[in-house]
């Protein structure tokens, strides 16, 4: 976890402009150093290892989901730890434990998130030391 005088980087990969826009503004206003992508395969390209403590993806997106993405983040970076953001979670539920059996649902938050449900849930994953190590 960064320093005090170090902002906490947040990675966010959401294919709707609005939301991730709306995230971003939102978080930076509580002092996160945010950075957003709309397309996954530009935010793959782009990734710096060791650049984010969280990254959150939306599931749902063109090209690449955000399973896929999580699989080509974690082949760069093993210690990032990551949410998934969705509306459609229980869509999603059989999947994601077939993909991912050592995962378990509080990798996930739920779309809508009030700004604060959303500090909260990141917090929470930021204070949990171990979690990026077993993604």
């Amino acid at each position: 976890m960064p320093s005090t005088t170090e902002k906490t980087k947040i990675l966010i990969v959401d294919d709707e402009h609005d939301i991730a826009n709306s995230l971003k503004k939102g978080l930076e206003s509580r002092g996160y150093a945010i950075d957003v992508f709309i397309d996954p395969q530009e935010a793959l390209e782009n990734y710096k290892v060791g650049k984010y403590d969280l990254c959150i993806f939306d599931i749902r997106m063109p090209n690449m989901n955000g399973f896929q993405l999580y699989v080509e983040i974690k082949k760069l970076d093993r210690n990032v730890k990551i949410c998934f953001c969705t509306a459609h979670e229980s869509e999603y539920h059989e999947e994601f434990h077939k993909a991912f059996p050592e995962l378990d649902e509080k990798y996930f938050i739920s779309k809508p998130a009030t700004l604060t449900q959303l500090v909260t849930r990141i917090e929470k994953e930021l204070e949990n030391g171990s979690s990026g190590q077993h993604y």
